[in-house]
């Protein structure tokens, strides 16, 4: 028997006599879209992540507004907004509701976050209760 030389074809073989050759080609067009679905998921995980941060930041500084004893609904609106606005362009079509009571200031915030999968919406509401800023006594 002669030694192999180094580079020469193997005449390897599946049980039945069939070649394997190709089969990694069949491996890859099969686990590709897996993979591809798979990192897709991963990012779109991480992008409601960023949009539910970001509107609980926007939540959080509209009710911090409102709930100063100057402050108003619609100052905490606006300071909502700005937030929201100012943020990068995950966050679509965002809505920002503060009310406030004697007591408490209520900011709710709701966005949909940006969809890289073809199916599903991702939406996002966030509120936020602050109570009242009194003078002191």
């Amino acid at each position: 028997m002669m030694p192999r030389r180094a580079g020469s074809k193997s005449n390897c073989t599946v049980s039945g006599g069939l070649s394997d050759r190709g089969s990694s080609v069949v491996s890859f067009v099969i686990l590709a879209p897996v993979l591809l679905f798979l990192v897709l998921g991963v990012a779109q995980v991480a992008i409601i992540g960023h949009v539910r941060h970001v509107a609980t930041l926007a939540a959080t500084a509209g009710a911090g507004e409102a709930a100063a004893f100057d402050g108003t609904a619609s100052v905490g609106e606006s300071r909502a907004q700005a937030q929201l606005y100012a943020a990068s362009g995950w966050v679509l079509n965002p809505s920002v509701a503060v009310t406030r009571s004697d007591t408490e200031v209520t900011a709710t915030v709701t966005a949909e976050a940006y969809k890289i999968l073809p199916f599903g919406s991702f939406s996002v509401a966030v509120e936020r209760v602050a109570p009242v800023e009194r003078p002191q006594e």
